[in-house]
């Protein structure tokens, strides 16, 4: 097992397989904290990597500083077009847990622009 503290968890097999296919990581060695709130970056850094996205590089918002983990994965998102529509007029706050409309909104946008190519 891969996460110590998903032994006996309902999503145990989930999370493996999801592990398992590099699409989510822990947050320590061999901790997955399943109650743990997702943010906005986590969230769109798993669905960068189900969507099989080449990282991209460079700004994408004020608030998202270029030394963090998920720089390049919410410049990804933003330049597949991910979050569009998302009111960002004082930033993308990446840290900020994300609601349920973030949720359908940001892999609508994925199947969208698959629609599209």
């Amino acid at each position: 097992d891969t996460f110590a503290d998903m032994t006996d968890h309902w999503a145990h097999y989930d999370v493996e397989f999801m592990a398992n296919e590099g699409l989510v990581s822990g947050v320590a060695d061999n901790l997955f904290n399943p109650e743990a709130q997702i943010t906005r970056a986590e969230y769109l850094t798993i669905l960068d990597r189900a969507m099989g996205y080449e990282l991209v590089s460079g700004e994408s918002y004020p608030d998202v500083a270029q030394d963090q983990w998920y720089a390049p994965y919410v410049a990804t998102a933003k330049a597949n077009g991910l979050i569009e529509g998302l009111p960002v007029g004082d930033g993308f706050k990446p840290t900020q847990p994300i609601t349920r409309e973030e949720m359908a909104l940001f892999p609508y946008n994925a199947i969208k622009s698959t629609k599209n190519t």
